[in-house]
This record gives C-alpha cells, sequence and structure tokens, in this order.
C-alpha cells in the first residue's frame, strides 16, 4: 500500500499514463532540460497537426455526428465500460501486483488522445467522428475517471485523488482550439486550407518520432519501487 501512495503522489506518472498510455513505472529523467525542450517541440506539432486536421474538417459532418450520435455512443461505451473492465479483469487475472494492478487500470480509464486523429488521418478515416469522438471522451473523462476508480480501486484510496484533471483540460484545449483553427480556415479561406494540409504528412512523422524519442528517457522497466 506504500508503494501505491508513493506511485499515486507522482504527477508526472500520470501525465504519461494518460497522453502515452504505458504501464511502466515512471523513472526520472537525467536531462530534464532536454525533456522539456522535447515536449515544447511536440506540443507545437500537435498544433500543427489539429490545425490541419482541422482544415479536412466539415462543419456539416460535425452537426450530423453531434445530432445522430450512435458513433459517439459507441465510443463511450467502448472507453468507459468495457475498456476499464477488461483492465480489472486483467488485472485480477494474472494476479498482479498493486503498482502495477493500479497502473493498468489507470491505462484502461484514460480518455482517448490525439494519436488516434492521426490514425483515422492515416487510414482515411472519417476525421469529423474522430474529432468528435475525442473531444466528448474528454470532457467525459472529467466525471468518468474519478467514478470509474472509485469503483475499481476501492483499495486504493489514494489513487482517487490522482486523477490527471490538468492533463485532460491540456489535452482537451490541444484538441479543440487548433481544430477550431483549421476549421475556421477551411470554411472561410479554403485556398490556404490546401496549403496547410499538405504538411501534415511531414509533421506528423515528425512529431510521432519526436514523441517517441520525448518518452523514452522517462519509462523504465517492469520494477516497483520500494
Amino acid at each position: 500500500m506504500n508503494n501505491t501512495a508513493n506511485l499515486t503522489s507522482h504527477q508526472d506518472l500520470w501525465r504519461n499514463v494518460t497522453i502515452g498510455n504505458t504501464t511502466w513505472v515512471y523513472r526520472p529523467a537525467v536531462n530534464s532540460a532536454l525533456n522539456d525542450a522535447i515536449s515544447a517541440v511536440v506540443i507545437i506539432i500537435i498544433i500543427i497537426n489539429m490545425v490541419s486536421l482541422g482544415c479536412t474538417m466539415e462543419v456539416s459532418k460535425i452537426k450530423y455526428h453531434l445530432m445522430k450520435p450512435k458513433g459517439v455512443a459507441i465510443a463511450v461505451v467502448s472507453q468507459y465500460v468495457i475498456m476499464p473492465l477488461t483492465a480489472f479483469c486483467l488485472a485480477k487475472g494474472f494476479q498482479l501486483s498493486d503498482i502495477t494492478a493500479v497502473s493498468v487500470l489507470v491505462c484502461g480509464c484514460c480518455p482517448g488522445g490525439q494519436f488516434s486523429n492521426t490514425l483515422t488521418l492515416a487510414l482515411k478515416g472519417d476525421i469529423n467522428l474522430s474529432i468528435v469522438m475525442t473531444s466528448c471522451s474528454m470532457l467525459l473523462a472529467m466525471g468518468m475517471m474519478p467514478l470509474l476508480l472509485y469503483i475499481y480501486c476501492k483499495g486504493f484510496p489514494s489513487v482517487r485523488n490522482a486523477v490527471p484533471y490538468v492533463q485532460i483540460i491540456l489535452s482537451l484545449v490541444l484538441t479543440l482550439v487548433p481544430c477550431g483553427i483549421g476549421i475556421l480556415i477551411n470554411t472561410y479561406r479554403p485556398q490556404y486550407s490546401k496549403r496547410v494540409t499538405k504538411t501534415k504528412g511531414h509533421s506528423l512523422l515528425i512529431g510521432e518520432g519526436t514523441f517517441s524519442a520525448d518518452r523514452r528517457p522517462r519509462l523504465g522497466g517492469s520494477r516497483s519501487t520500494e
């Protein structure tokens, strides 16, 4: 239980779990200045990517998905019913240690992130539906994460107070604001939207590569700290 308390008191762990969706135990970075610089670059590239995604979106299709939220409902059920239950069953089935079990449960309760939008664009899916689903997932996470952690982690009281609200809000802002800018460009200056979307391929590759480089030094093995 002490291990769990120490784990949940470190905010950086929850940031990595929310954004990177990893169950590895946090290990402090050797060069924090370098990691901060890489994080800043990653945020800039994410903003560029989200603006590019916004330039491919249409207001009419967004309204359609909001008025007929069948896809959103499927996403919510998958995100906040199937995933947490699956994580709980895995933790119990494999008889994981307290720290590992909590990490798996937090991963299962986390909202979706920007990477799903990137994959949707790469696979030529419905980017309008993807953005709507991601935004709804993050909004619901403000209430669903505490509720789910309370239900599944009753044995870990400190976990219930460790929901990464700041990181969720940041992810929501990094999704909605740049996409909103891209939608405005596509609506009122469509001639510029084509130029913006041309940069998405290179920026996506650079962004994902930089993101991986940023997270790798921060992840150690699965050993628990005593």
